[in-house]
């Protein structure tokens, strides 16, 4: 019992005034607000049920109420008052009425509880004089702690959800600015920003990817330190202040690299040492066209010949759009694989075409006798430093009169794309074996899960080619994009099966790429490629759309 109320019991005892004759309290209403972190303000709404609660008669002129807060479920309704109860309020407050309350009549009063519990609370139970603060002169409590809670007590309708303080954090952002090539040097530059609302005050890592594929998060938990594989060079900072940014310059050798490096990424605190605000801009990814001096080797023609059936012969050339000669070319020729064809893989028939000089192509011929039934035929170029392409496919029928056909055969070479905010640019660099006159439709699917062949269903978009050769044109589509997720779109040469048979082999006639849209990170997005059916490094095909190939117009 608090001061005030002890003063009006004695007051009571001692004859001093009958103001405080038996009354009934009702609590009709309690509501909930919280109104910062770790503060909570209740609203109660008390009722004389009957009698009057005259406070003049108090020796101060007011009277106080105790209220106790149950969060997750409290004593039954007919638990009796006691300031011993079990289970103890999570939360006490006190409400002080100041003015008389006469039958039948209510007032609303308020409290703040600070240092209030977190968390989200769906019904809290308040009970207005849980602790019979009021016995020996009201009829809330006719005999000391028998009491119920009865017509005292609330729940708080729609719950409450209560936050803790806010620490301020960190937060850490990358920004790639250039990579530039002088000599044999890649330099690479970048920015390191913090925008949060606390210093960084101690070290942590930056890494650098060369070549990196997509947008790169904040490792997490167990895979800090290893996020898919290891950077190609890192970079310390000792601490960084709220608001200020680091300039960071990483270089190599072309050497180093080996492979055309455009969209190089890199990440702040690879191994996850700062807790942070926002850990999902840590990392950031460019496209950045290089000029580099690198070989690039493409399979730009594929024919097999089974008119002597069972003899099959194969034609394979191999072209070299790079800056730079390409050395050990040899082309590999799989018949019904078992694995993955590549240039590691074992049961392969080999020509060593050696050494192809920028712009030039060369031709491997093969020749092999096979079983009546149907076979896949693979084949995939290979040169020192890992210039590998992308596997070719071609399927031939023995023993069932299969003649080949005539005419060109049209390609899809490279299809990537680029994803800057909630704008995709798709590239897609389409060839063909000779010289052939269109027009030629290339269309493109912008979300396709499914493989699509020509006829299957119209293009979301199509562009027109007067003509196709070896020398291939480049066709650019953009797209706005509403929704963030991934993406797999597909290009497709002829989407409408016009050519007929006319094409010498459609099975090469589209590309797949997936890309990211979203907040994963800065600087574009995409992914990986599929070129004719087959996995490709999307950064190594940009390469070729971005130092300075001609472009065709379309119709």
């Amino acid at each position: 019992m608090n001061l005030r109320n002890l003063a009006a019991v004695l007051m009571l005892l001692t004859g001093g005034s009958d103001a405080f004759a038996a009354f009934d309290l009702h609590l009709k209403s309690a509501t909930a607000t919280a109104t910062g972190p770790n503060q909570v303000e209740y609203t109660v709404t008390i009722e004389a049920k009957s009698g009057t609660v005259d406070v003049s008669a108090s020796a101060f002129n007011e009277l106080d109420f105790s209220v106790g807060i149950w969060l997750n479920g409290g004593p039954s309704s007919a638990t009796p008052c006691n300031k011993n109860i079990n289970p103890a309020p999570d939360q006490r407050g006190t409400v002080t009425l100041k003015e008389t309350l006469t039958a039948g009549n209510s007032k609303t009063l308020s409290f703040t509880v600070n240092n209030h519990k977190t968390g989200t609370f769906s019904a809290p139970l308040v009970w207005l004089n849980f602790d019979c603060g009021l016995a020996g002169y009201s009829s809330e409590s006719p005999g000391a702690n028998t009491s119920a809670i009865g017509d005292n007590g609330a729940t708080i309708s729609g719950g409450l959800t209560v936050s803790g303080a806010t620490i301020p954090e960190p937060d850490l952002d990358t920004t790639i600015t250039a990579a530039t090539l002088s000599g044999s040097t890649v330099k690479f530059e970048f920015s390191v920003c913090n925008k949060g609302d606390a210093d960084v005050s101690k070290s942590f890592t930056v890494a650098l990817w060369y070549d990196s594929g997509a947008i790169l998060p904040k490792a997490a938990g167990s895979n800090c330190g290893t996020l898919g594989t290891q950077p190609d060079q890192k970079s310390t900072i000792t601490s960084l202040a709220k608001g200020a940014c680091q300039d960071v310059t990483l270089s190599a050798t072309v050497d180093q690299i080996k492979r055309a490096s455009i969209r190089p990424g890199v990440l702040a605190d690879w191994d996850c040492e700062i807790k942070e605000s926002d850990e999902t801009n840590n990392g950031s990814v460019r496209l950045l066209p290089l000029n580099l001096p690198w070989a690039r080797l493409a399979i730009s023609d594929f024919t097999v010949d089974s008119a002597s059936d069972p003899l099959v012969t194969a034609k394979v050339t191999v072209r070299n759009g790079g800056a730079s000669k390409a050395d050990a070319v040899q082309v590999r020729l799989f018949v019904d694989a078992q694995n993955t064809p590549s240039c590691s893989a074992s049961g392969s028939l080999d020509e060593l075409l050696g050494e192809i000089a920028s712009g030039n192509a060369k031709t491997a011929n093969f020749s092999t006798t096979l079983e009546n039934g149907d076979h896949e035929l693979a084949v995939v170029a290979c040169g020192s430093g890992g210039l590998d392409t992308a596997v070719e496919r071609k399927t031939v029928s023995i023993g069932k009169g299969t003649q080949p056909t005539t005419g060109p055969d049209l390609y899809v070479d490279v299809f990537g794309a680029v994803v800057d905010g909630a704008t995709a640019t798709f590239s897609a660099r389409v060839c063909a074996n000779q010289l052939a006159s269109g027009p030629f439709t290339i269309g493109i699917y912008y979300d396709s899960p499914d493989q699509i062949v020509c006829g299957q269903r119209a293009a979301d978009e199509t562009k027109e080619l007067d003509k196709l050769d070896a020398n291939c044109s480049e066709v650019t589509f953009v797209r706005g994009i509403a929704s963030s997720g991934t993406y797999r779109a597909l290009v497709l040469i002829d989407p409408q099966c016009a050519l007929g048979t006319n094409e010498r082999n459609k099975n090469n006639n589209s590309g797949t790429t997936t890309y990211v849209v979203g907040d994963g990170g800065k600087g574009g997005g995409g992914g990986g490629c599929t070129v004719g059916g087959s996995p490709a490094l999307t950064s190594v095909f940009f390469l070729l759309l971005l130092l300075g190939r001609r472009r065709t117009r379309y119709r």
